[in-house]
C-alpha cells in the first residue's frame, strides 16, 4: 500500500526511495506535472517546487517506485481493505437468497453495485460496534443511510469497473466466446453477472494491487462514514430530549426517514442531514458550529424589537459544540397574492441587510421559500473576507464602488453567459425555463450488458427560492417596487441606529466575531480538479493522483501577492485525498485566517470584514440609498433584455411534504456533486484557468461583462 502514498507522505520517508538513478517512470512523471502546473515552462515548474522547499533533483527520486515499502507504517485503512476481501470471500451480504439489502434501490441503481456488497458488509459491522442502537433503526433509515455509502463507493470506483469490464468483454471476444450484440446489450444481464462473479471469485486483491489509489478512497469512504454515522447517532441520543423541548416536538418516537448528504462533504465526508421522526415533524441536522447562523438570528430578533417592517424570520434551533440541530423550512406556497407581495418586500429587507454585512455568494440555493417568508437557509458567507487583487481594472473607483454595492450579494437578477445561452442562479431570479441544459457523465443501461457512460445533457430541476400561488412560480419581475420598498425601510432603520450596529456590545457587531466562509476556489473547481485525479490512470499510484491535484498550485506561480496564502493549497490537496471539497473559514474581526490543521496563515486579507462592513455603513445616507436602488431597479431592466424566459409550473402540490422536500436537490448540494463530478464543460475550462476565486472579480465581470466564469460559481452549503 506504499504505492498510494502522497508526495507530502513521501516526502516524509525519503529513506523508502533511491537516489541513485532515475526510472523512466519518475522522469515521465516529473515531465507530466511540469506540464500540468507549469504548462510545461521550467522556470515557473522551479518556482512551484521552491514553494514546498524542493528543487527537482530531490523530488526527482520521489517520483519513481518505493524501494523500501516497509518503511511505511501500515495505516489504519488497510484494515478495512483486509476486512472487505474476508467478507467477500465469505460472501458479504446480499450475494445469496430472495431478499435485496435495504441499500439496493431498484429505481436508483448504482453502477456495479453488486461488486460493492463487501464494503457495505464491512461498514455495517463496524458501525453496530461504534453504535449499539445502530441495528435498532427501522429498515428503511439504514437502507438510506448505506444507499450513501453505496453512491460514495461507485463515484469513486465506476470508472475503474467500467474498464475492468470492458477489457473482461474484449478478452472474451478474443477467445472465441460468446459476447453481447452492441445493439441489445441492454436487454441482457449475463455478461454482467458473468463479470461480477468472475471478480468474486479472484475477490478485490488484484484490483486493490493494481488500483491502489482506489482501494485507499474507498477504504477511506467506509471509515469517514462509519464514524460520521455514529457521531450522529449519539447526537441524535444525547440531544433527544432538548430536541423536543426546543422545538416543541412532545415526544419524537423513532426516525421514520432520513436523507444523508445535503450538502458538499466537508472535513472528513461530513455532510447536511435531514431526519423525519414517526410523529411527523422534520428536523435539519447540521455537523458545524452554528455560532454564526444563531448570532443572525439574534440580530434579527434585535431588529424586530426596533420595529423591523417588515419583520424577518427567526428559526429555531438548539446549538451544540461544533453542531446543532436547525427548524426544518418547507416549500410553501403563498395562500394569496397579497403574501406573493410581501415575500417580495421581505427579500428587499434580506438584500439589504446581506448589503450592510458586505455579504456575497447569496444564490438561489441558500433561500427557501416559505409562503410569504423568504428564509435564508445558508449564511456561510454572511460577510466576506477583503483579498487584494493584481487586475488594475478591479481598482478604479467605479469597480470599488460595485464591489461593495447590493449587486455583489449575488441576491439579485444576473443573468451570465455560458454554454450559447444566458443562465440565472441568484436568489431570486432563478427558474426552470431558466436552466437550459448541461453536459455531464451520465451512466446507461446500469448493470447490465450495455452499461457504459457518457456525456449527455439533463436539465436541472426548480428550486425552491421563488414564491409560488395557484401550481405557478410567481416571478420578481412585478414586483420590483416591492423589493425596492422591502429595501428603503430596513437601510433607513440601520441608518438610524447605525451608533448601535457599530456599539463593542451590540448584536450586529458580535456575528463578526464567529467565522465565516473564504471561498478560495469554487466547489466546481474542485470537483473539476478530483475528476480528472479519480480517472483510472490517476488511480494506480498516489503520486500520479497527487500531482493531477497540483494543478491547484498554478495562480501561485504568477502572483506573488498570493504567497502568504500558500498554506491552504497544502489543506485543499488534504482534502482532496478525502474526497472532500475543502473549506476555510475565518473571522470577521480579523485579518488572518486559522487552517483546519490549527496553522495560521497570518495577513490573508487586505483589512477585516467588519471594518469593511463599518466602512459600508459609513457611508448609508439618502444618497447611497438612492444609487443602491437605481441599481436594483436597472437589475431588472438588464435580466429583461437578456432573458425573457417565463416563470414554469411547480411540482404537483399533490405530493407528501417530504418527498417534494427530498425531489429538491436540483443542481446543487449533493445532486451538484455527482452531476459535477464528471462535468466535461467545466473540465476544460479549468485545463487552462486556475479557479481562482475573486470576489471583486466576480462583483465586477459578472455586473459589467454579464459573462460568467464558470470557476466562480457557488461554494454548496454545509
Amino acid at each position: 500500500m506504499s504505492r498510494a502514498s502522497s508526495l507530502r507522505e513521501r516526502i516524509t520517508h525519503t529513506d523508502a526511495f533511491d537516489s541513485a538513478g532515475v526510472s523512466r517512470e519518475a522522469a515521465a512523471r516529473l515531465k507530466k506535472w511540469c506540464k500540468i502546473v507549469a504548462d510545461g515552462d521550467a522556470g515557473q515548474f522551479r518556482r512551484r517546487l521552491s514553494l514546498d522547499s524542493l528543487d527537482q533533483e530531490s523530488v526527482r527520486a520521489l517520483l519513481g517506485d518505493v524501494a523500501r515499502p516497509e518503511v511505511f507504517a501500515m495505516p489504519t485503512w488497510t484494515e478495512v481493505l483486509d476486512e472487505v476481501l474476508r467478507a467477500g470471500a465469505a460472501g458479504g451480504i446480499g450475494t445469496g437468497g430472495d431478499r435485496e439489502p435495504p441499500f439496493l434501490h431498484a429505481d436508483t441503481p448504482v453502477p456495479f453495485e453488486d461488486l460493492l456488497l463487501p464494503f457495505l458488509a464491512v461498514a455495517e459491522n463496524r458501525l453496530t460496534e461504534a453504535a449499539s442502537d445502530y441495528r435498532t433503526l427501522p429498515v428503511q433509515v439504514r437502507g438510506s443511510m448505506e444507499h450513501s455509502l453505496l453512491q460514495a463507493l461507485s463515484r469513486i470506483s465506476s470508472r475503474v469497473l467500467e474498464l475492468e469490464f470492458r477489457t473482461y468483454l474484449a478478452c472474451r471476444q478474443l477467445d472465441g466466446l460468446p459476447c453481447p450484440d452492441p445493439a441489445r446489450a441492454h436487454e441482457s444481464r449475463t455478461a454482467y453477472l458473468e463479470f461480477v462473479a468472475d471478480i468474486r471469485r479472484t475477490g478485490w486483491r488484484p484490483l486493490f494491487a493494481e488500483y491502489c489509489v482506489m482501494a485507499r478512497l474507498m477504504a477511506v469512504a467506509v471509515l469517514q462514514w462509519v464514524a460520521n454515522s455514529a457521531e450522529f447517532l449519539a447526537r441524535l441520543r444525547a440531544d433527544r430530549a432538548d430536541i423536543g423541548r426546543i422545538f416543541g416536538i412532545a415526544n419524537p418516537g423513532d426516525l421514520a426517514a432520513i436523507k444523508m448528504d445535503l450538502s458538499d462533504p466537508h472535513f472528513g465526508g461530513k455532510s447536511v442531514v435531514a431526519i423525519e421522526f414517526a410523529t411527523g415533524e422534520m428536523l435539519i441536522y447540521k455537523p458545524k458550529d452554528l455560532a454564526l447562523e444563531a448570532a443572525y438570528f439574534r440580530f434579527t430578533t434585535w431588529l424586530n424589537t426596533l420595529g423591523a417592517d417588515p419583520a424577518f424570520p427567526v428559526l429555531k434551533m438548539l446549538e451544540r459544540d461544533g453542531y446543532g440541530w436547525v427548524e426544518f423550512i418547507d416549500n410553501r406556497a403563498c395562500e394569496c397574492d397579497d403574501q406573493v407581495r410581501r415575500f417580495y418586500r421581505r427579500s428587499g429587507a434580506l438584500l439589504c441587510l446581506l448589503y450592510a454585512f458586505n455579504g456575497t455568494d447569496f444564490h438561489f440555493e441558500n433561500l427557501i421559500a416559505c409562503g410569504e417568508y423568504p428564509v435564508p437557509v445558508d449564511l456561510e458567507t454572511i460577510y466576506s473576507h477583503p483579498m487584494a487583487t493584481d487586475d488594475s481594472e478591479l481598482t478604479d473607483e467605479v469597480a470599488r464602488r460595485l464591489g461593495r454595492s447590493v449587486l455583489a450579494t449575488h441576491f439579485l437578477p444576473n443573468p451570465v453567459k455560458g454554454q450559447h445561452r444566458h443562465y440565472d442562479i441568484s436568489a431570486i431570479a432563478r427558474s426552470a425555463d431558466e436552466e437550459g441544459e448541461y453536459e455531464v457523465l451520465t451512466w446507461q443501461h446500469i448493470n447490465t450488458d450495455g452499461l457504459g457512460y457518457r456525456y449527455g445533457r439533463v436539465k436541472a430541476k426548480q428550486g425552491d427560492n421563488l414564491p409560488r400561488f395557484e401550481e405557478q412560480y410567481l416571478s420578481p419581475d412585478s414586483n420590483v417596487e416591492e423589493i425596492v420598498d422591502g429595501f428603503q425601510s430596513v437601510y433607513r432603520l440601520l441608518t438610524s441606529h447605525r451608533e448601535q450596529l457599530l456599539a463593542p456590545d451590540s448584536p450586529f457587531r458580535e456575528i463578526f466575531t464567529y467565522p465565516a466562509r473564504f471561498i478560495l476556489r469554487s466547489t466546481m473547481h474542485y470537483m473539476s480538479v478530483l475528476n480528472s485525479a479519480c480517472h483510472p490512470d490517476c488511480l494506480r499510484e498516489g503520486i500520479d493522483f497527487d500531482i493531477q491535484l497540483d494543478v491547484l498550485s498554478r495562480p501561485f506561480l504568477h502572483d506573488k501577492r498570493r504567497l502568504e496564502l500558500w498554506p491552504l493549497v497544502r489543506e485543499e490537496v488534504a482534502a482532496c485525498w478525502r474526497t472532500d471539497v475543502p473549506k476555510f473559514t475565518a473571522r470577521g474581526d480579523s485579518d488572518s485566517l486559522v487552517l483546519p490543521s490549527g496553522e495560521t496563515a497570518q495577513a490573508c486579507f487586505t483589512d477585516s470584514a467588519f471594518n469593511q462592513s463599518q466602512q459600508n455603513l459609513s457611508h448609508f445616507g439618502e444618497d447611497d440609498l438612492c444609487w443602491q436602488v437605481k441599481l436594483i431597479r436597472g437589475r431588472w431592466m438588464r435580466a429583461m433584455q437578456e432573458d425573457s424566459s417565463g416563470m414554469p409550473r411547480p411540482p404537483s402540490t399533490t405530493t407528501s411534504r417530504w418527498s417534494r422536500w427530498t425531489g429538491r436537490n436540483w443542481w446543487t448540494r449533493r445532486s451538484r456533486w455527482d452531476a459535477v463530478w464528471n462535468a466535461p464543460q467545466f473540465a476544460k475550462p479549468m485545463a487552462s484557468r486556475d479557479g481562482w476565486f475573486s470576489r471583486a472579480y466576480l462583483r465586477v465581470t459578472n455586473s459589467l461583462c454579464g459573462q460568467w466564469n464558470w470557476n466562480s460559481t457557488t461554494a454548496g452549503a454545509g
